[in-house]
């Protein structure tokens, strides 16, 4: 392979202040300038100055591979010295001295040693001691894949315990985080080899219900924060090939329009954002990150008994189908949520998208059914809690599967639901619930509602737009305020007065959780 260098590299002997680390030369790139090393493909293991970038940094850290010897060859193969250089723009200089930085907290941290109890474990983090308490306290799941094999990495912000993790020691925390990273970069590695270019994770961070501001005025929450941050990349640097934001809080556009210009490209690139609402996104991430990727958005959901759904909060439940089965479904909603039930045919250029039931307020006991399918597939129910105020229940949820297959539907989005009220009262929630329901009704205790919806084929979601009532009053029409301030008009200005007022209120808070994150961040 040296044959083919440009030119050879000085020896040891030659080299100013000889057998000294501190004094030896920079050993700059001899092949391109930062800006061209910065746009070669680095992650390709076969490429050929990619090749002789890495042997320039391992005769760079030729002192260092004798000290670690056989325990620490592994930190020496191609995908590790890709990941620094990728990592550090192709700079041999600045890739030698962020590895040595690795090496000193290696041997702090007595690593060598530690990987030994998962080197032959497979991707797993039941291996890891205390992993598994530590990853349901984070809300995290990392059992899933996508289609092409790449490694999920999921993670619901917004439901992580704070208090508990707080609990746990520096030390402790410090040793089960570091494994399980260790396990990790052991199986990339392993998938870089056989891939022939560095196999790296997508990150799909949900953020839901993540209050920003509380967390930066926790200066130990921010510090334990810091410190997993730096070991992380320090010591494992370019393991992440994307980062998914799902639902970002209000405020977080300020706050990465004030990051960003700090970013180079290739950092910016692995961002991908998805705000649009419990309804929305599911779709999207479907199509990047795969139905494995809902599944353990799901799972990461699911408490036992009861749950519970403050305001603006979301829960998510999924049922796979075979070909021929019929699905049926019941809950219990004791206040109006919005629930929707949508169908991801499995097909091999991504799931396809259909819709069972489309979003509507629902209350009372809830029964309804999909199904039997032609089609092979996976139902996925979304329940909201779109009240200000009041923290809602969805009880008794019961998905059961039945066999049908001499009455296959060739259509996805047929679908019926069936809603029984508690209340008599159609000033109640029950009544106004049922938006499908107009004029003078008179519902009764035991009364019955079937909500049917059968769609002529099978076609993708579109985005719908609000449906515009006719009569329905307009603020600026002086004829339509009847009823005075009990008038329905008067209502809706005093809810869009409500609105404005919260947000600039959220627009304030944004502000001031602004300049703490900038000072965390940058100094």
């Amino acid at each position: 392979k040296r044959s083919c260098l440009p030119f050879f590299p000085l020896s040891r002997a030659n080299r100013t202040g000889p057998g000294s680390r501190a004094l030896k030369a920079p050993v700059p790139c001899p092949f391109r300038p930062a800006s061209e090393r910065a746009r070669m493909d680095l992650e390709d293991l076969q490429n050929s100055e990619a090749c002789a970038l890495r042997q320039r940094l391992l005769e760079e850290l030729e002192e260092e591979r004798r000290e670690f010897g056989e325990d620490g060859a592994h930190l020496f193969q191609a995908p590790r010295l890709a990941r620094f250089l990728q990592g550090n723009n192709g700079s041999i200089e600045e890739a030698a001295a962020h590895f040595r930085r690795m090496l000193q907290w290696y041997k702090e941290a007595d690593m060598c040693k530690r990987r030994q109890s998962v080197v032959d474990k497979e991707w797993n983090v039941e291996v890891v001691e205390g992993a598994n308490e530590l990853f349901e306290i984070m809300c995290i799941d990392v059992s899933k894949r996508m289609q092409d094999g790449t490694m999920l990495w999921l993670q619901r912000d917004g439901l992580a315990q704070i208090e508990r993790i707080m609990k746990l020691g520096d030390e402790e925390l410090a040793k089960r985080l570091s494994l399980i990273c260790e396990l990790r970069e052991i199986h990339l590695d392993r998938r870089s080899e056989e891939l022939g270019r560095l196999s790296k994770i997508v990150q799909i961070r949900d953020l839901t219900g993540l209050n920003i501001s509380v967390i930066l005025r926790n200066r130990a929450a921010m510090k334990r924060l810091a410190d997993v941050f730096k070991v992380v990349s320090t010591a494992y640097p370019e393991t992440m090939t994307k980062m998914i934001i799902v639902n970002p809080p209000a405020g977080f556009n300020m706050l990465w329009m004030a990051v960003q210009p700090m970013l180079n490209n290739r950092i910016k690139q692995k961002f991908v954002f998805i705000p649009d609402g419990p309804f929305e996104f599911p779709q999207q991430l479907a199509q990047i990150g795969g139905l494995g990727a809902l599944h353990a958005l799901a799972d990461l959901s699911r408490r036992p008994g009861e749950v519970e759904l403050v305001p603006g909060r979301s829960h998510f439940h999924y049922q796979e189908l075979s070909k021929g089965t019929c699905a049926r479904w019941a809950f219990q909603a004791p206040g109006s949520l919005q629930f929707a039930v949508i169908f991801f045919e499995c097909a091999e250029r991504g799931p396809k998208v259909h819709e069972v039931f489309p979003t509507q307020a629902v209350t009372g006991a809830v029964s309804g059914h999909c199904g039997p399918l032609g089609l092979e597939g996976m139902l996925w129910f979304t329940w909201y809690n779109d009240s200000w105020a009041s923290t809602l229940q969805v009880l008794d949820l019961k998905v059961s599967l039945h066999e049908e297959p001499d009455e296959v539907v060739r259509h996805p989005s047929s679908s019926s639901v069936l809603l029984r009220k508690h209340s008599a009262s159609l000033t109640g929630s029950a009544f106004c619930c049922i938006p499908w329901l107009v004029g003078d009704v008179d519902v009764s205790e035991d009364d019955e509602v079937v909500r049917h919806h059968h769609a002529r084929s099978p076609s993708p979601i579109r985005v719908r737009r609000r449906k515009v009532v006719d009569d329905e009053p307009e603020i600026g029409d002086s004829d339509s305020w009847e009823g005075g301030l009990g008038s329905d008009a008067f209502a809706k200005l005093v809810l869009q007065l409500a609105a404005l007022v919260l947000l600039l209120a959220t627009a304030q808070t944004a502000r001031s959780y602004l300049g703490r994150a900038g000072l965390w961040l940058f100094g």
